[in-house]
């Protein structure tokens, strides 16, 4: 069983709450990117705009020959939630319905363990943030920039719901 300090997780569900209660639609997530990206500046994190919303930030490691890149995408759907719980979107007839939330958020944690760790890493991290995979525009929109080319290897999660 792994040890997840308690503020990890803490940390990990004011981002998710936040997201989650603010969702917005593809390429349309403005308040998202900015407040992912005022997270990864708190991080002192350096970043990339890449796309019309998408963003990739970058820790450099001790070796520079291997670049990897975790992906989280951000993108809500047009959808209305049901108010039967305390956590709901805010964006009448918008949500949270494919995880985005989880996976936003999961990727600003996984900023904030790198961050901690920048001087340990033996290789360079891309943390990418995917705008509008509904559709799978986005990915299309974070590759065409080239930001991508230089990548060894890219993980990505998804949650199921």
């Amino acid at each position: 069983m792994i040890n997840i300090p308690p503020e990890l997780l803490t940390n990990a569900r004011m981002h998710y709450t936040y997201l989650h209660e603010h969702p917005e639609l593809s390429f349309a997530e403005e308040q998202t990117a900015a407040y992912i990206r005022r997270t990864l500046d708190c991080l002192q994190i350096q970043y990339t705009n890449a796309g019309p919303t998408g963003i990739i930030g970058f820790l450099p490691g001790r070796d520079t020959s291997r670049t990897l890149a975790f992906r989280a995408d951000f993108d809500a759907l047009p959808i209305s939630e049901k108010e039967d719980h305390p956590l709901i979107s805010r964006n009448p007839g918008i949500m949270h319905a494919c995880g985005h939330d989880g996976h936003a958020a999961l990727g600003v944690v996984l900023g904030l363990m790198l961050a901690e760790k920048k001087d340990q890493l033996c290789g360079r991290i891309k943390l990418i943030f995917q705008p509008a995979e509904e559709g799978c525009r986005g990915g299309k929109a974070l590759a065409s920039g080239g930001e991508l080319d230089d990548v060894d290897q890219l993980y990505a999660i998804h949650l199921g719901i």
